[in-house]
């Protein structure tokens, strides 16, 4: 059996990695915390897009298969059944994206009641929580690189007129 690991011998590093709290609906049950200082972001994002828009486009197809000149409402509620399965796949698909995309369960706070692609002021709910979302990392991402350019300016002005 393994002895366990004195606690003099080991270091502890703590990091600040600071979440932000983003609230949906000014709702403080549908908080969720992001950490916007993840590099890895900028790397699911392109893929994360490109996969949001595809599965838009399949909400596209399968919304233009409505048949509103439908006579007997069995057809129509027939329908409806087949279109609103369809859709429940599809804004499955999307929360996994978007929430794999954060590391975090924002299409939960973001849509409780409804799905990823409901259309509010001509814009799928994804598309302006992306929007809303997108420009904190690029807000955080600018202080984060501002602080380093000081930082390496400040470094390096120690050295300069040495030779």
């Amino acid at each position: 059996m393994p002895n366990p690991i004195p606690n003099n011998n080991i270091i502890d590093i703590s990091l600040p990695i600071e979440k932000r709290a983003f609230r949906f609906g000014q709702d403080d049950n549908r908080i969720v915390y992001i950490n916007t200082s993840d590099f890895g972001f900028m790397e699911r994002l392109p893929e994360a897009y490109k996969k949001l828009e595809e599965l838009q486009g399949r909400v596209s197809e399968v919304t233009e298969g409505i048949n509103g000149d439908a006579e007997e409402l069995e057809e129509v509620m027939s329908s409806m059944s087949t279109m609103g399965s369809r859709l429940k796949v599809l804004d499955t698909e999307m929360r996994d994206v978007i929430d794999t995309l954060f590391q975090a369960p924002v299409s939960a706070a973001a849509a409780p009641d409804g799905s990823m692609y409901d259309l509010f002021e001509g814009s799928p709910r994804y598309d302006l929580i992306l929007a809303v979302l997108i420009e904190q990392f690029g807000k955080r991402y600018s202080d984060e690189f501002k602080k380093v350019k000081e930082k390496v300016k400040k470094h390096t002005g120690k050295y300069k007129g040495m030779k």
